[in-house]
């Protein structure tokens, strides 16, 4: 496929401090669902609540290198950004009022399909990729899975799938070789983390009182989640956990301030800050160290 992309103003700022929490990109619109890798950002000016799962859709934007802003996102089809590495961003896009996922060549600035299995007739989203892999959610009826394929050989693995009451499931970030998501059968969602190349698969340590979502993960391993009593923007925190040790706070939010995903290079963790009150969403960041 072949789009136009075009240069966008739009007000980004780096964060320069470790250990403080800093605006990203934070203008009037919407911005959300961030990634990124090194000196590359990608995001999504929100436009529209999406008709399936509980996130903005708009037009998904990038900067490179520091470069200017581009529209990845053709003019009228809503999409979302997915996750990133050095050669590829993951796009949903919404057409024919399915949700499909498509991959963003950041060297050839074009959209192409991934091989032949990845989109269904299910609502396909959230999407990470590292290297051969690529990480995504898969929604059918009421059934919530979480995918692994790898895009070299075509193999798939259903890391998760829960239905029936209060049941939800949400991809996380696929980041060498570990990947993380979120399961919540009936109404309590844990965060788990694979290791690709062992096949070995652990948890993090959670309670019934707070909500644990939003992971991402580190090339090292270490896992980056919120945890939060159950209403929006309350008690909400960022919080890291490397197994083997205690879960160690990053950042607490105000009252009243929440955020919806995560996504970090191991260098910064950035994560898209609503308020509950009336849905403004901004992109934030914060360094983070080993």
């Amino acid at each position: 496929m072949r789009f136009a992309l075009v240069a966008v103003p739009v007000v980004v700022v780096l964060t320069s401090s470790p250990g403080n929490v800093t605006e990203v990109v934070a203008t009037k619109a919407v911005e959300t669902s961030p990634s990124t890798h090194g000196t590359d950002l990608a995001w999504t000016q929100g436009v529209r609540d999406g008709p399936v799962i509980v996130m903005k859709l708009g037009t998904v934007f990038l900067r490179r290198d520091h470069g200017s802003t581009i529209r990845i996102t053709p003019r009228g089809i809503l999409g979302a950004s997915g996750g990133m590495d050095a050669r590829t961003l993951v796009v949903q896009i919404i057409r024919d009022r399915g949700s499909d996922i498509e991959l963003f060549d950041l060297k050839t600035r074009r959209l192409r399909d991934p091989p032949r299995g990845v989109n269904t007739h299910a609502w396909e989203w959230r999407g990470s990729i590292s290297g051969h892999h690529l990480l995504f959610g898969r929604f059918s009826g009421d059934t919530y899975q979480v995918v692994l394929t790898d895009l070299a050989s075509g193999h798939k693995r259903i890391l998760d799938s829960v239905s029936g009451h209060g049941a939800y499931a949400e991809p996380g970030q696929i980041n060498g070789r570990y990947a993380v998501w979120a399961g919540c059968p009936d109404n309590f969602c844990t965060v788990y983390r694979l290791d690709v190349a062992s096949g070995r698969t652990i948890q993090v340590p959670g309670d019934y009182q707070h909500a644990t979502y939003a992971p991402s993960v580190a090339a090292n391993g270490e896992i980056f989640y919120g945890r939060g009593l159950k209403s929006c923007g309350a008690g909400v925190k960022l919080m890291r956990y490397r197994p083997g040790g205690a879960p160690r706070l990053v950042a607490a939010l105000p009252p009243g301030y929440d955020f919806r995903f995560t996504n970090t290079d191991g260098r910064q963790l950035l994560f898209d800050r609503v308020r509950c009150r009336d849905g403004d969403f901004d992109v934030y960041g914060v360094r983070v160290t080993p």
